[in-house]
């Protein structure tokens, strides 16, 4: 769960004047569960991203005119039992040794996560209302706001099939 922290409950009980003057133990207990969601959410938003743009008909499309993943799935495969992929910057390409096998890992772990990550979505957006105030820009409250609305640029691109 999110923002679990007695700072993170507290906060919804004070009033617009306590969340001005708010002190720097709540205020880094509630930085500290505010980047904790954004992370969660950053990670959960890129699985369901890759899974979308797998399913992705144009992509689909494009993997079969060349022939399939199966090209795809032997390099990588090799880059995997040579253990190349380890310490390398292309370390990731190796998910694809069998992409269909990661296509039902990214589906399950979008399935179960999709709850999760409604939850945590709602505790943002009613903590970013709570901070619905106006405050001074060199506040604590400022910066908390500042660390609430960098969520809103942390979503992939939606996946849309070009014909």
């Amino acid at each position: 769960d999110f923002f679990m922290s007695e700072a993170s409950h507290h906060v919804h009980s004070m009033s617009a004047e306590g969340l001005k003057n708010i002190n720097k133990s709540t205020y880094e207990h509630l930085v500290s569960d505010i980047m904790e969601a954004r992370s969660f959410l950053f990670g959960a938003r890129a699985c369901k991203f890759v899974l979308d743009l797998l399913q992705s008909p144009g992509v689909e499309e494009h993997i079969h005119a060349q022939g399939g993943w199966a090209p795809v799935e032997a390099i990588t495969s090799t880059f995997y039992n040579l253990n190349l992929h380890e310490g390398s910057e292309n370390e990731h390409f190796v998910q694809l040794r069998e992409v269909r096998d990661l296509t039902f890992t990214l589906e399950d772990v979008n399935q179960k996560l999709e709850q999760k990550v409604e939850h945590c979505e709602f505790c943002i957006r009613r903590l970013r209302r709570k901070f619905n105030i106006k405050t001074s820009r060199r506040s604590l409250a400022h910066n908390l706001k500042l660390h609430l609305a960098g969520e809103k640029g942390e979503h992939f691109p939606i996946v849309v099939a070009m014909q």
